[in-house]
């Protein structure tokens, strides 16, 4: 038997509930990343020679633990694992039957602690039969921050008949020719998953994780990419249980499959019984049946969601809604208590957002936002309503369905300078978009609406204008970060004095939970200036200082060119330099005629840039391009609308928009 050494210390595992009156367990720290056994020298890990006492490779570790238990009054330990990559090269790592007063399922538990999911990563190299076996007579294992990889034919984890929980951790990559391709527990009195992802294993069946005749219970976890080769259970396979069953709080089952049924969990014995609470299962697939769910006694579904599962939701299992539940798409279960919503929750693909598992965000629009009561449960485990990320729920009136409570909150602010503003004077409208939430956000867009008696002067690059009874300006203002503010100014020049009322709003590509921040409205006072006739500030003559067009009806010769006319304030003192775009009369235009190749909804028939001096007339041919020509054919007379762009000393940019009509020349008769 080992003897205790100076280099074993007392430490309080993070993340290890030990009873009050245990004394805190001891900490057997890893020295080497290389594989060694106490067959290879027995001093590893605690014995006095040097300098073998001093190393602890990570097998000897395990293998010695069961020895630290059996001296005086040890109870419990933890295996210390430091960050670092372990190649496991002697198979897998087994933790034998403890020895005299830990005798017993239920005692003297080890814990293997790492640095972390993604730092200490112990690889299997798919050699190994399984990374972990708990064989009967074992301690009962807390698996915590590590990643365990390439398991072989027998996965990840095996448990026979003692107790497994696996913590803020990842399990992946291990393909087993045996049940369960993740982990595999038999008999044995729980297995508990907490704040872990189950991604990329397969097996013929229970692809991640298979349950035989033990309660399973999954919580702030994913389960995602597993697969059943050959029978059924792509994410969970619960197998003669008795009364037993799969419960899952603040989790994702996603994008897992089966060959035969149950693409997300399977429930393969008539008595098992699955609980969703506040839960995700989506994006799973079978290939008969249960695509989400399949089979057992009962499933109970607390503000969760069932959607894009194939071929159905879910099959063979009686359903009993506790408040309210989306199920999106073919059911194939009956329901009772309260009937499920059959409305889109809009899930965004599998990411990183926060927290340490992949989750699905819910997208605007999403059904499942705020659907739930304004008291959300307690989360598992202690502490307050979380979502799978930790962020507490209610973000907005009420907790989002499923696993995934949204914190995207975009606000707007809208000013108006000067204020007041004269008649025919510029006025610049800004929308001050912020992400007041707590997550970023992506594709934000703001429109601003002019009202009647205005005209758009400038905009952006980027921005379209749409011009129909009354004009609105959209812009694309990209992605937010927290609490960072984006302004976006739109020109326009009030053509009547009084009360101009100014709206805008924004939308993003999240589902924003607090929706009553999206608009706002300012009143604009428009005034008559007092002026004298025919004089304007510091004695210029009164007048916009911009290019106008006359006419509004322009005819074609043969070869599909237009002159129009053109006047350039005798304001602009250094001249118009003018861009003129013709475009059909149908669809979206930029808000700018400077930036017409820029895509546009609506076609552009012609363009030409023009530069005309101050006070002067110019008269400008335009030629019609492919689209306009067709038009010009189909047609003997046609509508369409010419954006004119100008800028004068100033040197902004600004525009004005015309409906015209085109027509073409009558054709001259000889003879």
């Amino acid at each position: 038997m080992l003897l205790l050494a100076g280099s074993l210390w007392l430490l309080a595992a993070p993340g290890f509930a030990s009873q009050a009156a245990q004394a805190a367990p001891y900490v057997l720290p890893v020295t080497t990343t290389e594989d060694h056994s106490l067959a290879e020298h027995s001093e590893y890990c605690g014995g006095e020679e040097k300098p073998y006492g001093e190393e602890c490779p990570l097998r000897a570790a395990l293998e010695s633990a069961r020895d630290y238990l059996s001296v005086g009054s040890l109870t419990s330990i933890v295996v210390s694992v430091p960050e670092g990559h372990y190649l496991l090269t002697q198979g897998g790592l087994p933790l034998g039957s403890v020895n005299g007063a830990c005798a017993g399922k239920a005692k003297c538990p080890i814990t293997l602690q790492g640095a972390g999911a993604g730092r200490t990563i112990i690889d299997g190299q798919g050699v190994a039969g399984v990374i972990l076996a708990v064989v009967e007579g074992s301690a009962p294992l807390t698996v915590a921050g590590v990643t365990l990889t390439h398991g072989g034919s027998l996965g990840a984890i095996d448990d026979i008949g003692v107790g497994l929980t696996v913590r803020e951790s990842a399990v992946t990559e291990s393909h087993a020719t045996s049940d369960g391709g993740a982990i595999n527990v038999n008999g044995a009195p729980q297995l508990t998953v907490i704040d872990s992802s189950i991604t990329g294993n397969s097996a013929p069946s229970g692809g991640g994780i298979y349950a035989k005749r033990t309660p399973v219970t999954v919580v702030r976890s994913t389960l995602s990419g597993n697969h059943a080769l050959a029978g059924t259970g792509g994410a969970i396979m619960v197998e003669e249980a008795g009364g037993e069953e799969a419960t899952l709080i603040d989790s994702t089952v996603a994008g897992n499959a089966a060959n035969t049924s149950g693409g997300g969990i399977s429930l393969a014995n008539p008595s098992a019984s699955a609980t969703l609470r506040y839960s995700t299962v989506a994006g799973n697939s079978a290939g008969t049946g249960g695509g989400g769910i399949y089979g057992g006694a009962s499933l109970a579904m607390e503000g969760s969601i069932l959607s894009g599962n194939s071929p159905d939701q879910c099959e063979g299992v009686p359903g009993i809604g506790v408040g309210a539940n989306i199920i999106f798409g073919t059911s194939g279960c009956v329901f009772s208590g309260t009937g499920p919503i059959a409305a889109d929750p809009k899930l965004g693909p599998l990411s990183a957002n926060g927290g340490p598992d992949a989750t699905m965000p819910l997208l605007r629009g999403s059904a499942a936002l705020n659907g739930g009561g304004a008291v959300c449960p307690e989360a598992a485990f202690g502490g307050g309503p979380v979502d799978a990320r930790g962020t507490p729920r209610p973000q907005g009136a009420g907790c989002d369905l499923g696993a995934f409570e949204s914190a995207a909150d975009a606000a707007l602010s809208l000013t108006a300078t000067p204020d007041p503003v004269t008649v025919g004077s510029p006025l610049s409208l800004t929308a001050n978009v912020v992400d007041v939430g707590s997550e970023g956000l992506t594709g934000v867009k703001v429109t601003v609406n002019l009202p009647s008696g205005t005209i758009f002067l400038s905009a952006p690059a980027g921005c379209i204008a749409t011009f129909a009874a009354t004009t609105s300006v959209t812009c694309e203002v990209g992605s937010l970060s927290p609490g960072q503010v984006r302004p976006v100014s739109i020109g326009v020049r009030p053509e009547h004095s009084g009360a101009l009322i100014e709206t805008a709003s924004v939308s993003v590509d999240q589902a924003d939970y607090n929706q009553a921040n999206d608009t706002a409205t300012i009143a604009s006072v428009v005034q008559l200036t007092q002026l004298k006739e025919g004089q304007g500030p510091q004695g210029k003559t009164t007048g916009p200082a911009t290019s106008t067009l006359s006419g509004r009806t322009f005819t074609l010769d043969g070869h599909g060119n237009l002159t129009m006319t053109v006047s350039c304030s005798a304001n602009a003192t250094a001249g118009c330099r003018d861009v003129l775009a013709l475009y059909g009369n149908a669809g979206s235009m930029p808000a700018v005629a400077a930036s017409v190749r820029r895509p546009a909804k609506a076609a552009l028939l012609a363009h030409v840039h023009v530069t005309i001096q101050a006070g002067r007339t110019a008269s400008v041919r335009l030629h019609l391009d492919a689209a306009g020509m067709k038009l010009a054919r189909a047609h003997r007379s046609f509508p369409a609308r010419l954006l004119l762009s100008f800028a004068g000393a100033t040197g902004v940019v600004s525009s004005h928009t015309y409906r015209l009509i085109l027509q073409r020349a009558v054709a001259k008769r000889h003879g």
